[in-house]
């Protein structure tokens, strides 16, 4: 099921999932946008679609779903 809304409302969805130690927790929604611009093209390989939509006035946009692979994963034979 794709999740679509602004950063900031992700970041409140995640935030109280956070461990104790923050030091690595993005400290605003600036932040964790930043974090998916980031880790985007990593979680593609894994079939997983982080993308920017644009702004609003409520803030960036973003929608991360399941993808489906351009290439079909072939299993690996000797020709």
């Amino acid at each position: 099921m794709p999740w679509q809304g602004t950063t900031a409302h992700l970041y409140e969805r995640l935030d109280r999932y956070a461990r104790n130690d923050r030091s690595a927790w993005p400290r605003s929604p600036k932040g964790l946008s930043d974090q998916l611009r980031r880790i985007a093209p990593a979680f593609r390989t894994k079939a997983i679609e982080i993308t920017h939509m644009g702004h609003t006035r409520q803030g960036g946009q973003w929608r991360i779903a399941a993808s489906t692979p351009s290439d079909p994963i072939t299993s690996t034979r000797d020709f």
